[in-house]
């Protein structure tokens, strides 16, 4: 905390939050193991309060354009020969490239390109929508 400069400033969110993990599963355990009588419940009584709920959230940072053309390369040129295939299950080399554009231009995280709606892409041109093309494709499996 020293070499940071943070003694004496207030503890982040995160840390709000982990302090409070430890004694819940603490508690978890005890009540699993059965080595204390279940009295209360550990999940409902540590939970991290809204309030600092509210304080986290993603933090994004900002990604080198040397980095990101390859990232962009890499998704526009992604090929069924690039997808692992170990266990002999893959997903279609067509998923997942709409995946990948998905991701590389619509700046979404994962579990909100999970939750997107089929149908739900648009297609435009000159800001005009071109009727006939959306995706229908689901990305929930």
């Amino acid at each position: 905390m020293r070499s940071q400069g943070r003694i004496g400033k207030p503890l982040t969110a995160q840390a709000k939050s982990g302090y409070l993990k430890v004694p819940r599963a603490f508690f978890r355990d005890l009540h699993e193991w059965e080595w204390i009588p279940q009295r209360f419940n550990p999940a409902h009584a540590l939970r991290t309060p809204r309030s600092v709920q509210a304080l986290m959230g993603p933090d994004p940072r900002v990604i080198a354009d040397d980095v990101w053309a390859k990232l962009l390369w890499a998704g526009l040129n992604v090929e069924s020969g690039d997808l692992p295939t170990t266990d002999g299950r893959t997903y279609p080399a067509e998923l997942i490239r709409a995946i990948t554009l998905t991701w590389l231009f619509a700046g979404q995280r994962s579990d909100e390109i999970a939750r997107l709606r089929v149908g739900c892409i648009r297609w435009q041109h000159d800001g005009l929508a071109t009727p006939g093309c959306d995706l229908g494709f689901s990305l929930a499996a």
